[in-house]
């Protein structure tokens, strides 16, 4: 991120998060530090805009190189884990199945 409030000027990512950001469980987290220069909050909302960015961009290069009609965004953390870290899965998604292999999207993607 920039800026710590750029995400305030993405009206798209703010009409996703709002109703979340208004609860005041998540509020509260602006009262803890989190790495030694922010809030727990800060850090949160710095973590998911970036994830989003990100996610973003995926689309875009998927619909490209894939022709995908959409994609699902699938954000595993905690005791689902055997080994605990942050990681998404981006899973392309077509009307119609066209039988494209793993090998086949690996050769698209990076040729």
């Amino acid at each position: 991120m920039k800026s710590k409030n750029e995400w305030r000027t993405d009206k798209e990512y703010v009409s996703i998060v709002a109703d979340l950001l208004a609860q005041p469980a998540v509020q509260k987290l602006a009262n803890y530090t989190q790495h030694h220069h922010s809030t727990r909050l800060q850090h949160s909302i710095a973590v998911s805009y970036d994830s989003y960015k990100i996610a973003k961009k995926m689309h875009i290069l998927l619909k490209e190189k894939l022709n995908i009609d959409g994609m699902s965004i699938i954000q595993n953390n905690g005791d689902v884990q055997e080994v605990k870290h942050y990681h998404m899965h981006l899973k392309p998604y077509y009307k119609e199945n066209n039988g494209i292999s793993v090998e086949e999207v690996y050769k698209k993607l990076i040729g």
